[in-house]
């Protein structure tokens, strides 16, 4: 029952624009163990690079190349040569194309896990069960190895970085915001395993007022 719940906000996390607290509220779960979850298993980080359109890009890289190749070849041109520079550019840039039309990227190979261990789950629920914890250290290796250099949810539809100006409840009418909450976690974790040279993982569900976690979920 809990895997269960812990896969039901992992695709909530992945599919949809909901805030930690609207999944956790949704789920009956407790935001903290949410949290702790995209922390420690870099769903962030994979969410990302899920996003990633590799061959949008390459398209990209091929436009600027034409431009390019049409400044060098202009007629305005004709009596200055290519610098090594110029070509140096063109070289890079092609090459960076090609990786990106012939590399497996994080969103396809992660639609091809799913797609096995969905129809491996109906033949062998037993060896899916078995693989799911190792695809899943797979992932999280990978993204963890490997630098994202592409736009992230910062910038904005023109390419630019967005400067956040404040909170958009400076009043706090409506509670802590997402920010604040993941401060607060952040700064009890790094208390905790400074005393104690570890993290526990949270609770899955809320504590009740007595101190006492919930136990009827549905």
């Amino acid at each position: 029952m809990e895997k269960g719940k812990k896969q039901e906000a992992k695709e909530l996390y992945y599919q949809t624009d909901l805030t930690k607290t609207e999944i956790a509220n949704a789920l009956g779960i407790s935001r903290r163990a949410l949290h702790y979850w995209i922390r420690a298993y870099r769903w962030e980080k994979m969410k990302e690079s899920a996003n990633v359109l590799p061959s949008l890009l390459a398209e990209k890289c091929y436009h600027i190349i034409g431009h390019l190749t049409d400044q060098y070849l202009d007629e305005m041109r004709m009596n200055k040569p290519v610098t090594y520079t110029e070509a140096e550019t063109l070289y890079r840039l092609m090459l960076t194309a090609r990786k990106l039309k012939t590399h497996s990227t994080m969103n396809e190979r992660m639609e091809m896990f799913k797609d096995f261990h969905e129809r491996l789950a109906r033949h062998d629920k037993k060896l899916s069960k078995a693989l799911a914890p190792h695809i899943e250290r797979y992932f999280v290796s990978d993204t963890y190895d490997t630098p994202m250099s592409l736009q992230s949810k910062d910038y904005n539809e023109n390419g630019r970085l967005v400067h956040h100006t404040g909170e958009g409840d400076p009043d706090g009418d409506f509670g802590p915001s997402e920010k604040h909450l993941d401060e607060r976690d952040n700064y009890a974790w790094d208390a905790e395993k400074l005393e104690t040279g570890t993290i526990k993982e949270p609770p899955m569900y809320p504590e009740t007022p007595s101190g006492t976690t919930t136990t009827t979920h549905n």
